[in-house]
């Protein structure tokens, strides 16, 4: 499980992203599939397993007969005795013990079983990360989305600033209706885009407490740029191939060749050992109790059989094929993984020189027009630009923290980010 691995958090909050990642292990509908798929699978184990170990069976009947068979005859002594062939009410009973003592069709067919096993929990592994990474995800947007929505919150203040500015200097003749037009337009722009951060807000918690049933609080997160280093792509390809759908895959392989093996040997003839012990009210000329043991050979010839080793052969080619897919797909998501954190944290660095920028230019704006060597246009455009520049820079960090987790975990590490391959 990852739940708990989640170690250096670079976004700080009341509620940390363990807490969700430790729902979402109860909650989420995939983690929730798997771990029945898994039940299911060992289930399955035992029952295959029963047909390698001793069977008890025991019967018992009662008889009601039209009328008693019996015959009398003298014994050794010149008595007469009597020997019931049919009873009128007849007790009979079975005890049978039987044990196989070579059957190397239901040894394959155990051996399959604990291959899916296998297979079924490397799967719950690959459902548990793949929830770690949409509670990651999901948690990260949410942090963002707060982040966007202060930034709108303080642009429309300020735009609302502007706007009274603009009136009063219309009122002294120091600006014109187009500026306060203009000035109006920018606070409905403001208000606009105020709206969409808090319906972003709104989803993302929404989403957040679907995935992991936490209902997140009102604790706003603190988003660092999550700017570093990483190792070279080649030492990251060497841990490829060891994820846990790769490993679901191989397991896949090893069950599909056993069951292979059961179908070429189902023609094998199978040794049966057995002992049982048969009670009677009617035994005949025979004791009332009689204890039997022998071996017993089975072999069996059908059609069938010729199906089932070719629909056995398909199977194996068929996982085969998907190993194969589930190594490329592990290279794949390594590799698009590594590029999207360089190229992100290229983005970081960019959005946060151009945020930066803005600022300056939008106090430069404001500053010129408050001397009179400036235009409410300058305003308008430069805060404009800051605004965006700054929602631009918090989704980049934002995506830079979720994907440089989402490399660790596509080759199986935690999603700590002090650790490397």
């Amino acid at each position: 499980m990852v739940v708990g691995l989640l170690l250096a958090m670079t976004a700080s909050a009341q509620q940390p992203l363990e807490v969700f990642v430790a729902g979402a292990a109860e909650t989420a509908i995939d983690q929730r599939v798997a771990s029945a798929e898994l039940r299911g699978a060992r289930g399955a184990s035992q029952s295959s397993l029963g047909g390698l170990t001793p069977r008890v069976s025991l019967q018992g009947g009662y008889t009601r007969n039209q009328q008693a068979v019996e015959f009398g005859f003298p014994d050794d002594t010149g008595a007469i005795k009597t020997v019931t062939i049919s009873g009128l009410d007849q007790l009979d009973a079975t005890a049978r013990v039987e044990m196989p003592l070579m059957d190397l069709a239901a040894w394959s067919r155990w051996a399959a079983a604990g291959a899916d096993v296998r297979a079924a929990r490397e799967r719950a592994a690959a459902a548990d990360r793949d929830t770690t990474l949409r509670v990651t995800q999901s948690w990260f947007d949410l942090v963002a989305a707060r982040a966007v929505q202060a930034a709108a919150v303080d642009a429309v203040q300020t735009a609302q600033k502007n706007l009274d500015v603009v009136e009063a200097r219309l009122e002294g003749g120091l600006s014109s209706e187009l500026d306060v037009e203009r000035s109006r337009a920018d606070l409905a722009l403001a208000q606009e885009s105020l709206a969409v951060a808090q319906l972003d807000e709104v989803l993302a918690e929404r989403r957040l407490t679907l995935l992991t049933g936490v209902m997140p609080d009102a604790e706003r997160a603190a988003l660092t740029n999550g700017l570093g280093e990483e190792a070279e792509l080649d030492a990251w390809l060497l841990r490829a191939g060891a994820s846990p759908d790769v490993r679901a895959a191989e397991a896949s392989v090893q069950a599909a060749t056993r069951r292979q093996a059961a179908a070429g040997t189902g023609l094998v003839p199978s040794i049966n050992g057995f002992a049982q012990e048969r009670w009677t009210t009617a035994a005949g000329f025979g004791p009332n109790a009689l204890w039997s043991a022998g071996v017993v050979a089975r072999w069996e010839l059908d059609l069938s059989r010729t199906g089932a080793a070719v629909e056995a052969g398909s199977a194996l080619a068929r996982a085969r094929a998907l190993e194969d897919a589930a190594r490329q797909d592990d290279i794949t998501t390594v590799v698009e993984a590594w590029y999207r954190v360089q190229s992100l944290n290229a983005r970081v660095v960019a959005t946060t020189a151009r945020a930066e920028a803005t600022q300056r230019a939008a106090e430069v704006a404001v500053a010129r027009l408050e001397a009179g060597a400036g235009s409410q246009l300058d305003v308008s455009i430069a805060q404009r630009d800051s605004f965006q520049a700054t929602v631009d820079s918090t989704r980049a960090m934002a995506d830079l923290h979720v994907q440089r987790r989402a490399l660790r975990l596509s080759v199986g590490l935690p999603p700590d980010l002090s650790v490397q391959p």
